[in-house]
């Protein structure tokens, strides 16, 4: 899931798109849907939506960060925001979401129950994640 940090004043929604903008390199645009906040177990509370559309993971182009590495090395490296970008069946998003961030995918299971139309399979949903923010092997 792509995420960034909020600056006093920053509009939730805003940054959540701005996030996805500098993370994957694709606009994000269509009908939000706005999930619960989950605090997390850091004490962090996450703030998440949902959005239809037809992303295709080869466009990504992420961008990068900087860090340490070695860790306390004195050496400073680049590295992308997100390392691997593909789809995912529930199952599997389910194990590779943070355990914090999985009650999402299971409110937006529901949200799509409720909301899709009754002529679509019930096996239709896919769930799209980056794996950002991970350290170098």
């Amino acid at each position: 899931m792509p995420k960034g940090e909020l600056e006093e004043g920053d509009d939730l929604f805003e940054t959540a798109k701005r996030e996805f903008i500098e993370e994957t390199g694709l606009p994000i645009s269509g009908e939000f849907f706005s999930l619960s906040p989950l605090k997390q177990p850091s004490g962090k509370v996450v703030y998440a939506w949902a959005v239809k559309g037809d992303l295709n993971v080869t466009a990504i182009s992420s961008n990068l960060f900087s860090m340490e590495w070695p860790p306390a090395s004195g050496i400073t490296r680049q590295f992308p925001e997100i390392d691997k970008d593909e789809w995912f069946n529930i199952r599997s998003a389910m194990q590779k979401l943070l355990p914090g961030q999985r009650p999402f995918l299971k409110e937006l299971l529901e949200h799509l129950e409720h909301n899709l139309p009754t002529s679509m399979p019930s096996d239709v949903s896919s769930i799209k994640q980056g794996s950002g923010g991970r350290k170098p092997d």
